[in-house]
């Protein structure tokens, strides 16, 4: 190989590496990007709660979300005046909480559909039934002074922002625990009560 061919055989191979390089630094770069963006689980709790309530945490691996949703359910208090006070939309407020104490609706939902059609399905229906009677007759809880009351879509509403497939088995599901209240005697639904504990 001549002296001018092998000088340019090794600026080519420098180039080659030199992009390689830059592309590796890229995609290293973009990765601490992304995880700038996610603030602390020890961070600000209004911050943690927006950061859980959005798309992007859901790409986390399973075990770097607790430290997240453990925040957020010791910080409900905090969430609350947030949102009071108009520091904290509604729907970051309920999107973090939801998350934080688990979604009751897509675990009724999968609960339901893994059992077989016929009476296994009534009994469960049977318990709904029982359980959003019940909590019609409790008094509602007394709120602090000057709370403002969080709006919770039902019925319809509440499925304008599912996905296809869970606006498919909302919709089942209602009309499968309203024709099983109307076998009962009782009248139509509009929406899904459930009772959502609060942490210690």
């Amino acid at each position: 190989m001549s002296s001018f061919a092998e000088r340019g055989f090794w600026s080519r191979r420098r180039a080659v590496l030199v992009a390689a390089v830059v592309v590796v630094t890229g995609a290293v770069g973009a990765v601490v990007m992304w995880r700038r963006t996610a603030p602390p689980p020890t961070g600000d709790t209004l911050e943690v709660a927006r950061f859980v309530g959005s798309d992007q945490f859901e790409k986390l691996p399973e075990e770097e979300k607790g430290p997240y949703l453990e925040a957020v359910r010791k910080g409900v208090p905090r969430l609350i005046e947030a949102s009071n006070k108009g520091e904290l939309s509604d729907d970051d407020h309920l999107s973090a909480v939801g998350r934080a104490m688990g979604d009751p609706m897509r675990r009724a939902l999968d609960e339901y559909f893994a059992l077989p059609k016929g009476p296994e399905r009534e009994r469960y229906l049977d318990r709904m039934i029982d359980e959003q009677e019940k909590i019609k007759r409790e008094p509602p809880p007394t709120a602090p002074k000057n709370m403002k009351p969080l709006q919770f879509k039902r019925g319809p509403a509440a499925m304008d922002s599912q996905p296809p497939e869970q606006r498919a088995r909302m919709a089942e599901l209602m009309g499968d625990l309203n024709r099983r209240r109307e076998a009962r005697g009782l009248g139509e639904t509009e929406g899904f009560l459930f009772r959502i504990k609060a942490p210690n």
